[in-house]
């Protein structure tokens, strides 16, 4: 968790309102870190903003910046009509601007999308190898990516073959030696290429005989977003989930959906957060590790899945259930009892993966698609 946030408060010369501006600023300053009652525009990189008085619009427009900015109003000296007002002029220009009362509970939920856009901005997303040939949906572009900020990075699945082969020219007979030398291949990578996160063509390494389950798993664990099958829109909802729950996310494919809920399996997990895990082999190929993890029930989840031109997130609410382990599915097998209607998924699909966050980011999501200009769609 981060610390908190700056916050300066802006008013006209007219009213004399520093004693108010103290009395809130101290209210609310486990949030924020109050840097002052300003007159005129005050020199900062990055706060939100007080309104202590009307007649403060043309400082808070001329604040700079290119940060979402929240304003913040209380219940007298023309403090709201300001905060409109301003409001309206800066969203006219393309600036993401929220208005929110001092005491009003969705401030944390902001404070959490403005932090994810800072991370977002300028990430370096490494694309190693196409998408899976049968993600027909699920494929993104370049542009797509930079919209939002995101440097898209394409690698070719065979300088992390190469990087493979490098540590060992020869496959050990274990399976999870093969699979950890994965990791450390794909670590390497990353390192070279600068990459704060991945996602991989993962069923081209079946013909060396590994998978890259595990090292995708570590990754996750460590707070580096590694995503399966080159899936752009699945990595964005990892990533979104990630920084808005501090959490590992997992991502899986629709293995059933029922009038109360989903199952979702793929053959990844981050162990940092399972409740427990056995190592097996990959589900479809028989070979390599795959993991077979667990959750508690009743933890709260958000499920998300991205349109494919990251321009739509679907969200559903819900959460972690009990669920009868299946041999003929991926190995790991998470079901979510949803709060919404989940045959939307059948009805109106939106491509096949999906991703899973252990908390209800629900309300930072709605905020975060705000500020990434992505319709938001909560069933």
């Amino acid at each position: 968790m981060e610390g908190r946030y700056p916050l300066v408060g802006v008013a006209s010369k007219l009213r004399p309102v520093d004693e108010k501006y103290r009395e809130i600023s101290n209210r609310i300053s486990s949030m924020f870190h109050p840097l002052g009652l300003f007159f005129d525009v005050p020199t900062v990189e990055e706060a939100a903003v007080l309104v202590m008085t009307g007649g403060t619009e043309d400082v808070i427009e001329r604040i700079g910046g290119n940060w979402p900015l929240l304003l913040i109003y209380h219940d007298s000296e023309n403090s709201l009509p300001a905060a409109i007002e301003a409001t309206s002029s800066l969203r006219k220009r393309g600036r993401v601007v929220w208005i929110a009362h001092w005491s009003s509970p969705e401030i944390p939920s902001i404070l959490s999308a403005i932090r994810a856009i800072r991370r977002i901005r300028g990430f370096r997303l490494g694309i190693i190898g196409d998408p899976s040939p049968w993600l027909t949906y699920s494929r993104s572009s370049d542009d797509d990516l930079r919209r939002i900020g995101i440097t898209p990075v394409h690698i070719p699945i065979k300088a992390l073959v190469e990087e493979y082969t490098k540590i060992g020219s020869e496959s050990s007979e274990n399976d999870l030696v093969n699979a950890r030398r994965m990791g450390e291949a794909i670590n390497k990578l990353m390192t070279r290429e600068k990459l704060d996160g991945i996602t991989i063509r993962c069923f081209d390494l079946l013909d060396l005989g590994t998978t890259a389950c595990l090292a995708l798993s570590e990754l996750n664990s460590a707070g580096k977003v590694a995503g399966c099958e080159a899936d752009i829109p699945a990595f964005l909802a990892m990533l979104l989930g990630y920084l808005l729950s501090e959490k590992p996310t997992f991502m899986g494919n629709v293995a059933k959906v029922d009038e109360e809920g989903i199952v979702l399996a793929h053959c990844t997990f981050p162990l940092s957060i399972a409740e427990r895990y056995k190592f097996m082999t990959h589900f479809e190929s028989g070979k390599g590790v795959g993991i077979a993890a667990e959750v508690k029930k009743g933890v709260k989840a958000t499920i998300m899945r991205i349109s494919d031109d990251l321009r739509k997130i679907r969200v559903i609410k819900g959460v972690t259930d009990e669920i009868e382990w299946r041999s003929d599915l991926c190995r790991t097998q998470i079901r979510v009892k949803t709060e919404g209607d989940p045959s939307i998924i059948m009805r109106r699909p939106m491509g096949n993966h999906h991703v899973i966050s252990f908390a209800d980011i629900s309300r930072e999501l709605f905020y975060l698609a705000d500020a990434l200009n992505i319709e938001y769609e909560i069933i």
